[in-house]
């Protein structure tokens, strides 16, 4: 064969190699494409027993087209379902409100409270209304003497509550003389607190300092009074407005106060410090006069003797 005619077959024939091999790769990157897509997560895949497997599969996967995939035989795996989207609950607007509520200085209570406490402490002082008050306690005392001073309550200032309150109070007297009931007309709410204060006495409460009053019934505070010093004291009774807010704590509103006078005479107990500060007394002038008498008579030897020694 001459050498130039198979030159020239080979120059012919490396372009139609060329284009053949452009022909099939379009055609498979026009089949991939086209090819659905799945978006199931692969399984993972099993550790293997051993080293040697490790090795083999690895070695299989290098290989063009050798072990990489599943077995032409074996199903295809099942795609792992993807969780749900987690959604946060919406709070309700209680908790809301809650949640993101601080406190704030409240210009009712003077303190600091919640939006919501300070707007329930002005409905409270708004629904407060003139009410019935009486208060039992003697008008005389002996000191060292221990009596019960009463106070009685009811939300309303009909006339029919102000004799409630005056015979619930001369109820607690009783019989004892030298006791007179007062009333007087407070501002009340459903919640009271009571407070007995003045100078010369000791007290001790009997009841709750804060109670719930009722417009159809009484309510009674008791107080043990003892009297500590004589003279004429005040009893002052401060009745206040209560409010109380979602952390318990007891909040003053409105406070309105009256006072009883008392005179309180000179009893056993004063005449007995008497005599005991007199006692002290009498103890000091008599070692005061045997001090002096003692110098009286230093000063009668001295003389006595200056007067035996001749000059």
């Amino acid at each position: 064969m001459h050498p130039g005619s198979a030159r020239s077959r080979r120059a012919v024939s490396y372009p139609v190699a060329l284009s053949l091999c452009a022909s099939a790769w379009l055609v498979a990157c026009t089949q991939k494409a086209e090819a659905p897509t799945s978006e199931a997560v692969p399984p993972v895949a099993a550790e293997p027993a051993s080293g040697l497997a490790d090795a083999s599969g690895a070695e299989a996967q290098r290989r063009p087209g050798g072990g990489g995939g599943p077995k032409s035989g074996a199903p295809a795996p099942i795609p792992t379902p993807m969780p749900p989207p987690i959604h946060a609950t919406k709070p309700t607007a209680d908790e809301a409100a809650e949640a993101g509520a601080g406190v704030e200085p409240c210009a009712l209570t003077q303190s600091e409270l919640s939006a919501a406490d300070c707007q329930a402490a002005q409905r409270a002082l708004d629904a407060a209304r003139p009410g019935s008050a009486a208060i039992d306690a003697p008008s005389r005392m002996r000191q060292g003497q221990t009596t019960e001073v009463t106070l009685v309550l009811q939300a309303s200032n009909s006339a029919a509550a102000q004799q409630a309150v005056l015979d619930a109070a001369s109820a607690a007297a009783g019989s004892a003389r030298e006791r007179a009931t007062d009333h007087f007309a407070p501002l009340m709410g459903a919640r009271m607190q009571v407070e007995l204060t003045g100078d010369g006495f000791e007290y001790k409460p009997q009841s709750n300092a804060v109670q719930l009053v009722r417009p159809d019934a009484t309510t009674s505070w008791h107080w043990l009074l003892t009297a500590k010093s004589p003279g004429k004291h005040k009893l002052i009774f401060t009745t206040t407005v209560s409010f109380q807010d979602r952390q318990g704590q007891e909040l003053q509103l409105r406070q309105t106060a009256d006072y009883r006078e008392i005179e309180v005479a000179v009893g056993f107990e004063g005449v007995s410090e008497w005599l005991r500060d007199t006692k002290v007394l009498i103890g000091l002038l008599t070692a005061v006069l045997a001090a002096l008498a003692g110098l009286f008579a230093a000063w009668c030897v001295f003389h006595a003797i200056a007067d035996t020694v001749p000059l």
